[in-house]
């Protein structure tokens, strides 16, 4: 059965991603995402051209690479917001880079005068990022090894599972093979005289140790935040997503989940983010956030 279905799922997809939205068209997309898993098991991994126009690499082993393959985008209201908040010459920093597809994202909205540090600190999935970036000839990115968190210290780091390198942290993860990283406050690295002007964090749960590592960056330059928000994954590192909330609102910030359709809605209490999901992204300012409107 195998057989047949990879090869119907390049024709599916190459339709998907480039056939004009119509009625329908999300069946054949969520088919699929179903069958992406095949990639896998293709001889050689694919390179994709999403609909925003750049390459990716992929592999099948991360679950970015599948959806961007099967779909030709990835969480596509994330991305509208990136390229709306990012401007020419900015500096961006993108904690849990995986593959590179928001890192991507960013630098081209900076443009060459721009910068985009991107921090993973798994190698194989760095192998993965160098790869893409040299695709789109994107000599301004710069790719860092740390893990970042609270404090600086070696740690030990759980790999994703070869079905999503993606899910990799510093939380426990029941198939996740142990290597040890090199975790840092931003701020112990960081020079100050770089202004920072958006941060996307998605570190799968380590995410208020990132934004506690970086205090100093978020008082000064006030950067945008882009974060994953997930209850279950931040308790398993001895925080919640009401201290995320709380932790930023002390800072000025306000936060709005994105939602895939819609206005974007601010979440001012822990019961808005009981009634947000089990997992989202949220955008978190201290400017006038147009997109809530």
């Amino acid at each position: 059965m195998t057989s047949w279905r990879l090869p119907a799922l390049q024709v599916l997809s190459a339709y998907v991603r480039h056939a004009p939205p119509h009625p329908g068209q999300w069946r054949m997309a969520r088919l699929a995402v179903q069958w992406s898993p095949l990639l896998k098991t293709a001889p050689r991994p694919r390179v994709v051209r999403v609909r925003d126009g750049f390459r990716l690499l992929v592999d099948g082993t991360s679950q970015t690479g599948r959806i961007a393959y099967a779909t030709g985008r990835y969480e596509p209201r994330t991305t509208q917001i990136i390229q709306a908040r990012v401007q020419p010459g900015d500096v961006v920093v993108d904690v849990g880079a995986n593959i590179g597809y928001f890192s991507i994202v960013a630098a081209r909205a900076a443009g060459p005068s721009g910068r985009v540090v991107a921090f993973e600190p798994v190698e194989s999935v760095r192998r993965q990022l160098a790869r893409n970036l040299q695709l789109n000839d994107l000599e301004h990115v710069e790719i860092r090894s740390e893990a970042l968190s609270d404090r600086t210290a070696d740690a030990t780091f759980y790999q994703g599972p070869d079905r999503d390198t993606g899910l990799g942290s510093l939380r426990p993860l029941e198939q996740g093979h142990q290597v040890t990283v090199h975790q840092v406050r931003f701020d112990d690295i960081w020079d100050p005289s770089r202004r920072v002007s958006l941060v996307k964090i998605d570190v799968e749960g380590a995410e208020l140790r990132v934004l506690q590592g970086m205090a100093d960056c978020l008082t000064r330059d006030r950067p945008d935040i882009i974060v994953e928000v997930t209850d279950q994954f931040l308790r398993a590192l001895g925080a919640s997503a009401s201290d995320l909330l709380g932790f930023l609102t002390a800072c000025g910030y306000r936060m709005y989940q994105i939602p895939d359709e819609g206005p974007l809605a601010e979440i001012t209490t822990s019961a808005a983010l009981a009634q947000a999901g089990f997992q989202f992204n949220a955008l978190c300012s201290t400017k006038a956030i147009g997109w809530a409107a």
